[in-house]
């Protein structure tokens, strides 16, 4: 799969949760952040209906750095 990170969008509850805060006038690179409840609504915005009466699946994509010593 692949993924471009500035269509990318993490969603939390709190922005901290998932994003390091910038110094100010810098703008983080990490991603973007989105509530969830905003995101309910855009989706329900750009597709109404489209999981009446369907499974709904959710993929978790989890990246972790491991060094072995």
């Amino acid at each position: 799969m692949a993924r471009v990170e500035s269509k990318t969008y993490i969603c939390t509850e709190e922005k901290r949760e998932s994003i390091p805060a910038a110094k100010d006038g810098v703008k983080g690179q990490l991603g973007n952040w989105m509530s969830i409840e905003a995101m309910k609504k855009e989706l329900g915005k750009r597709f109404p209906g489209c999981m009446k009466g369907k499974l709904k699946l959710v993929r978790i994509s989890c990246r972790i750095l491991y060094w072995a010593n």
